[in-house]
């Protein structure tokens, strides 16, 4: 399990940046943040939790669903 807290998180186009950062896979390669989530993601078995996110719902909603689709062992 894994909480992140995205109350902090003013400004939304981070937030892709802010969740890899928080599951500490920082990406050095250039790769968009959420390829690089999508395919750290992709082999674990992980429930993500977050919290705090009412002011992204929109941003979160569709990172959720892309990272569901793309890493079948993690749960949101």
């Amino acid at each position: 399990m894994w909480l992140v807290e995205l109350s902090a998180l003013y400004n939304a186009e981070l937030l892709e940046h802010t969740l890899a950062e928080s599951l500490k896979l920082p990406d050095h390669t250039g790769r968009p943040p959420r390829a690089a989530l999508a395919e750290e993601l992709a082999e674990r078995e992980l429930l993500l939790v977050l919290d705090g996110f009412e002011h992204v719902v929109q941003e979160c909603a569709g990172l959720v669903a892309d990272l569901l689709r793309r890493a079948p062992g993690l749960r949101c």
